[in-house]
């Protein structure tokens, strides 16, 4: 039964990461790549130790959108 709900939730996955959301949204924020007549901003990290992405004990590699994110809340 285990597996079963592992091979349902591995090919679940399958089919979001093959829909074009999904690559655009990887494009977007990975690669940082724009449509025609966009613009990309890229934010450098805060000194300080400000906000989330800064904490010294937090080894995650924020996305591009939660750099912003962090930024406008």
């Amino acid at each position: 039964m285990e597996t079963q709900n592992e091979n349902l939730e591995l090919k679940q996955r399958m089919t979001a990461v093959e829909t074009g959301y999904y690559q655009e949204r990887v494009m977007r924020d990975k690669l940082n790549l724009q449509l025609p007549g966009e613009t990309v901003v890229v934010l450098p990290a805060r000194e300080g130790g400000e906000g989330r992405a800064d904490k010294k004990n937090d080894t995650k590699e924020w996305e591009n959108w939660e750099k912003w994110w962090n930024v406008v809340k």
